[in-house]
């Protein structure tokens, strides 16, 4: 997730040089495509760290997790950003990012505070 994450974030204009010469598009890939590759560096993480769990038969704490990430902060910060503040589609990227940034802190959290107990299996 990496390298394509850094290619998002440091060669936007190149990236998006490849699809379009418009002006307007080149514009909101400038601004988007970094934030993609944010979102996809925290999507890796997220999906790494829920396969772990997962496979540690902790399902129902992850699953809260994505409820809280995504629904109660993601999905807010994205139309607080996007409409209130009229950042518009940098706005709901930037929600799902932080939405995504938020699941996967809590789920490396959730495995930290496994590896303290030394637990090989939790099933709540």
């Amino acid at each position: 997730m990496t390298v394509p994450s850094a290619a998002f974030a440091l060669a936007p204009g190149a990236l998006a040089r490849f699809y379009s010469a418009d002006p307007a598009v080149l514009g909101v890939a400038l601004v988007i495509l970094p934030l993609a590759g944010a979102f996809q560096l925290f999507d890796g993480v997220q999906a790494v760290a829920f396969g772990v769990l997962r496979g540690a038969g902790d399902a129902r704490i992850p699953a809260v997790a994505n409820i809280v990430g995504y629904w109660l902060i993601g999905l807010p910060a994205g139309w607080l950003l996007a409409f209130p503040l009229s950042w518009g589609a940098r706005g709901v990227w930037s929600g799902l990012v932080v939405g995504l940034a938020a699941v996967a802190g809590l789920l490396i959290a959730r495995i930290a505070m496994m590896a303290r107990r030394g637990a090989t299996r939790v099933v709540i």
